[in-house]
């Protein structure tokens, strides 16, 4: 019996092979048969991990939350979290869809010490990407400290917070009205996001939650989701009626290898190669050879579009594709690509739309543009680079950005081209011209979504954070990037400067608000809130600042509190607790904060604008508006304006911003329709407001007449939106994760 064994075994190994061999040549005579189709090819997908960031300590039984981005042309269907080569989570994308690009959250909680290396890797298909890794210490939970006293966590990352609440797993997510996705979309969620729980459904397909997210009241799938808080308290809800009939439920995919296919084409460019960075010649020029390949990801056949490149010196050049066939990559144009001439130093920008003019009907219309940036150096003497600006900022060298729905050529005067100024802004923005603000300036750098953004008094710098757990400080007239301020253990919601410049202050979900020295970005001062914080703001003379969200306590159904430090010393100068929890802050005078509240209930509202006096926080001093949840605050000390945005009324109705005096005076109410409102900003000169939404626009409103006066896409969700202190320029960012610069250019 022992010597047949091995027999048996080369036998089975002969035929697998005999078999494999016949697979394969039947699948090549397949392809080059009659009536036979080639399936589109499955890419190899990549990964990028956001968070932790490599070398990261904790401590055993400390979860740390690990966020990746997956991406494949051909669509990613899975992505797994491997630890010390051993699969410890996995996430599918939402509602079995299968995107190009997918943001993921998956947790891990070591149960013993040593050194982990965390993988990622994600599926397209039965495709696997090259896995990306993190190596991460984890210390023993009693630890004395015998290393370095700062390398040794807390025993949680975070406070807790109790309240009940889905963390989003998967980027994409859908709010409907209903439970189920027979039901309307309300908006997409981003991965990290944490929607209220207000109630929950079981359906056939598994169990919704019901949840509150800026404003709205909505329904989206536990499945993709993590509960968080205490929960005990949730009841079933009412399931509104189905709109149409309930489709039968699909199970989604437990095995690498399930992919949905697109019903209509899905144009995208899969390449745009060539330098990075080029030097100008004695000629004051340069040019360089770039090629791109565009290709079709969807299921079906797309018919002849046009690809325009807009290059750095305004000219577009359009290039014609007569079609095609679903997963078919062509070169353009072909052979030998497309030169680009260089005039001027700088960062260039050679900006790419697929399907310029919308003439194929796509199943993503979203990922039709692409750009890249070259780095243009000065040549010779005869090309010196632009001096500093000595007295007031000037707005920096940028290429022109332009909508997605069309391209038209931009011509610049040759005198402009061959100097080497930068891009200026032609004055403040006002109603007047508002229809002429462009974009002159990317600053990319973040990774996830820009939250928070604040301008320095001086107008040369931009504070800005992002859910990648930073806050970062940027150079406007040179965009880019100074310092970056990494210290918290969470998401960072919020940021402000003082008003005399020297500081930052950051709010966090790991319950801090830290100051930093705006010059070294080094740590001043951790204030603990007690909870998860979502705003911060300075008072006018820059000795107070305030930080705002939940109450840890939550003492006789208060939910929100703000609190108030000296930030000299530290000290708490006086809590105040508010009924709904805190979206908004701002000081109207070093004692008078403005709070605005959100709903902690649909059905007992507790949302508010009011203002409080510091010394007596136990009232407000006037309450501007209340019922909706307000979700965004914009105060304004010099003018006395005061700006919030919520829902027409309590969890329903369509978006509105509305402003007022500081006397409580309504002044302009705007609609916004059913786009919800993620951010507001003034202008100095109290004219404009500035709006942004989860459409991806930010809208400029004339508050003498309410009216819309322009709408500028920003490319993807937008949540922070900032004047520049001489009104010259808006900052603006979002899910994008890179700071846009406007201005009348």
């Amino acid at each position: 019996m022992h010597s047949r064994t091995p027999l048996f075994r080369a036998a089975w190994v002969i035929v697998a092979l005999t078999l494999a061999a016949l697979a394969c040549t039947l699948q090549i005579g397949g392809e080059g048969g009659a009536g036979v189709t080639a399936s589109p090819p499955l890419q190899r997908p990549s990964v990028e991990i956001l968070q932790p960031a490599e070398g990261q300590t904790l401590a055993v039984g400390q979860t740390v939350s690990v966020r990746a981005r997956a991406t494949s042309p051909s669509g990613v269907t899975l992505v797994e979290l491997l630890v010390n080569n051993v699969r410890v989570n996995s996430q599918l994308p939402a509602e079995a869809l299968s995107p190009t690009v997918v943001e993921v959250v998956m947790d891990y909680t070591p149960d013993r010490p040593g050194t982990v290396v965390l993988a990622v890797q994600a599926y397209s298909g039965q495709v696997v990407g090259v896995p990306a890794q993190r190596t991460i210490t984890v210390l023993p939970a009693l630890s004395s400290g015998t290393g370095t006293p700062q390398m040794i966590p807390q025993a949680t990352a975070t406070i807790f917070n109790p309240v009940c609440r889905a963390r989003v797993n998967v980027g994409g997510l859908r709010l409907r009205t209903g439970p189920g996705t027979n039901y309307d979309i309300m908006r997409n969620f981003n991965a990290g996001d944490e929607p209220l729980i207000v109630g929950y459904a079981d359906r056939s397909d598994g169990r919704w939650w019901q949840v509150s997210w800026l404003g709205s009241i909505g329904w989206t799938a536990a499945a993709y989701t993590t509960q968080l808080g205490d929960c005990s308290a949730i009841r079933p809800a009412v399931v509104p009626a189905s709109p149409t009939p309930v489709p039968s439920a699909t199970p989604p995919p437990t095995q690498p290898g399930t992919t949905a296919t697109p019903t209509l084409p899905d144009l995208f460019l899969t390449l745009l190669e060539g330098v990075s960075e080029i030097q100008l010649g004695a000629s004051g020029t340069a040019q360089a050879n770039f090629a791109m390949q565009v290709r079709n990801g969807g299921g079906q056949a797309a018919g002849p579009f046009r690809v325009a490149v807009l290059k750095p010196d305004g000219q577009t050049d359009y290039f014609n594709v007569p079609g095609l066939a679903p997963g078919q990559t062509v070169d353009v144009p072909a052979p030998g690509g497309f030169i680009v001439v260089f005039r001027a130093p700088g960062v260039a920008r050679i900006l790419v739309t697929v399907d310029d003019q919308n003439t194929v009907a796509e199943s993503n219309e979203a990922n039709n543009q692409a750009y890249r940036d070259v780095v243009v150096n000065p040549g010779p003497a005869t090309n010196p680079p632009p001096a500093p600006p000595t007295n007031t900022p000037e707005q920096a060298s940028a290429p022109l950005a332009v909508p997605t729905e069309s391209i038209s050529p931009l011509v610049a005067e040759p005198e402009i081209l061959s100097q080497a100024q930068p891009l200026m802004a032609l004055g403040p923005i006002s109603p007047a011209n508002a229809g002429q603000v462009i974009e002159i300036a990317t600053m990319p750098g973040h990774g996830g979504t820009i939250t928070g953004l604040d301008f320095n008094p001086a107008g040369t710098l931009l504070a800005s954070s992002s859910r990648d757990g930073t806050a970062r400080l940027w150079d406007v007239y040179l965009q880019s990037e100074l310092l970056t301020l990494a210290g918290h253990n969470d998401r960072v919601q919020d940021v402000a400067f003082s008003p005399l410049g020297d500081r930052v202050a950051s709010a966090s979900l790991d319950g801090t608000v830290r100051l930093w020295d705006a010059a070294s970005g080094a740590s001043l001062l951790t204030l603990a809130h007690g909870a998860p914080v979502d705003r911060v703001a300075f008072s006018p003379d820059g000795s107070r600042v305030a930080s705002a969200s939940e109450n840890p306590d939550a003492g006789g159904g208060l939910s929100g509190l703000t609190r108030v430090w000296d930030v000299g010393t530290g000290a708490e100068i006086g809590p105040i607790q508010t009924f709904g929890l805190v979206t908004g802050v701002g000081f109207l005078s070093n004692s008078t904060l403005v709070i605005a509240t959100a709903a902690r209930d649909c059905s007992l509202g507790g949302g508010e604008v009011a203002l409080y006096d510091i010394g007596a926080p136990e009232a407000a001093l006037l309450t501007l508006a209340e019922g909706p949840s307000f979700d965004r605050l914009a105060v304004d000390a010099a003018t006395g304006l005061i700006a919030a945005s919520s829902q027409q009324d309590v969890c329903a109705g369509n978006a509105i911003a509305r402003v007022w005096t500081s006397g409580g005076a309504l002044t302009a109410t705007l609609e916004h329709g059913s786009n919800a409102v993620t951010g507001l900003a003034l202008n100095p000169a109290a004219t404009l407001l500035a709006t942004t939404t989860a459409d991806g626009t930010v809208r400029l409103w004339d508050l003498s007449t309410s009216a819309q006066v322009a709408a500028l896409s920003a490319g993807g969700m937008v949540e922070a939106v900032a004047f520049s202190p001489d009104g010259t320029q808006i900052a603006s960012g979002g899910a994008a994760d890179a700071v846009l610069l406007w201005g009348v250019g």
